[in-house]
């Protein structure tokens, strides 16, 4: 594991402890569990994903540092694009703030 990606797991891990103020970026590391296509007004198309943290038990595995720092959650998203994702592949997902 590289000292980048370490970085941010322990900002992740600060950003759930509370201890900043102003949420830096924040990398997870998840896996697509389905996707769904459902049909929408006008004859379109859209796709419903599901993705869950990765995990690893193998502690020189880079998704074990992930699920150290993110061991819970469920990211729901719909798209109107075809095939964003792949069930089963694993996507990095950055956090940063809007504002």
């Amino acid at each position: 594991m590289n000292e980048e990606l370490e970085a941010m797991s322990r900002t992740c891990v600060a950003i759930h402890n509370r201890q900043e103020s102003v949420m830096p970026i924040c990398r997870a590391k998840f896996t697509c569990l389905s996707a769904a296509e459902t049909t929408i007004g006008g004859g379109k198309s859209s796709w419903s994903y599901r993705f869950n943290p990765v995990y690893s038990s193998d502690p020189a595995h880079e998704n074990k540092k992930f699920w150290d720092a993110t061991p819970g959650g469920l990211l729901e998203m719909n798209s109107v694009r075809q095939q964003s994702f792949t069930v089963g592949a694993e996507y990095y997902i950055d956090f940063t703030p809007a504002s």
